[in-house]
């Protein structure tokens, strides 16, 4: 995050293509780290939402999520303007794409030509007659790349990390840098030769761990429904730890399945 922060000769603006968080209710210790690294740029950060920023895919929940609340403290703006005489527009996660003069930021599934998925998507060489002079791609996370199709350019950031938690997928992190005083307008992809090893930056094993949990916490709960307990909640809770599926559990899931029932204990 500092290696961007330093990046190129004081930018007019940052733009995020959206996926700001994996969860678009994250811990609150990944909102503050994000929210101090935002409030540490001196210019404008603009975050296109994403699928993952959103409850619902509804663009109106934003109001009442962090990304809502990083755009109240003024670290974000997530709608459409001008910066330095250059309109952008953000495009909405889901809905069609229309025409313009500009810049578009869409966190869309829009890949290149060459490369051929086995989902719904939009080719870029079809988006050309939309008439936009620069389209900013987010939620395709290939490699950064950087291609002029007829009169417009088309900019895959890709992403900052290496993979994600379930797969390294062997990307070069890096972000791209557009001058927009030059006619036509030029990009250029700017490796970061700080971020680190994907063992470093995603606990797998920690990951499988947990899932295995909540899988064996689940199967747990669906055996309870033949198993005899008192009614009251709170008498279940000492029920449940004299059954003998409960004792033979493992010590990180009995932790699990008590930190769960001791919390819908503190919510009555």
């Amino acid at each position: 995050m500092d290696e961007i922060s330093n990046i190129g000769a004081n930018p007019d603006m940052i733009i995020q293509t959206g996926d700001l968080f994996q969860n678009c209710r994250p811990r609150w210790e990944d909102f503050r780290i994000v929210a101090r690294w935002l409030s540490s740029f001196p210019k404008p950060v603009v975050v296109c939402p994403g699928n993952h920023d959103l409850e619902g895919g509804a663009l109106a929940s934003v109001r009442d999520l962090p990304l809502g609340v990083l755009e109240e403290l003024g670290f974000i703006r997530t709608t459409s303007g001008f910066a330095n005489g250059l309109e952008f527009t953000i495009s909405q996660w889901g809905k069609p794409l229309g025409p313009g003069p500009g810049v578009l930021v869409a966190h869309e599934a829009i890949y290149p030509p060459d490369m051929d998925v086995p989902f719904q998507h939009y080719r870029a060489d079809n988006l050309v007659a939309l008439g936009w002079k620069v389209i900013i791609v987010g939620h395709v996370h290939i490699q950064a790349r950087v291609e002029r199709i007829g009169g417009t350019l088309f900019i895959w950031p890709g992403a900052i990390s290496r993979g994600n938690i379930l797969h390294d997928w062997g990307r070069e992190p890096a972000v791209v840098w557009l001058d927009a005083t030059t006619e036509p307008f030029e990009a250029e992809i700017v490796k970061l030769k700080t971020a680190a090893p994907f063992a470093e930056v995603f606990d797998t094993k920690q990951y499988e761990q947990e899932k295995q949990t909540e899988a064996t916490f689940a199967e747990f709960v669906a055996g309870l429904r033949g198993a005899q307990l008192e009614a009251g909640f709170r008498d279940v809770f000492e029920g449940i730890r004299q059954l003998d599926s409960y004792k033979g559990l493992s010590d990180s899931v009995r932790d699990y399945i008590e930190n769960t029932i001791t919390e819908g204990l503190k919510s009555g």
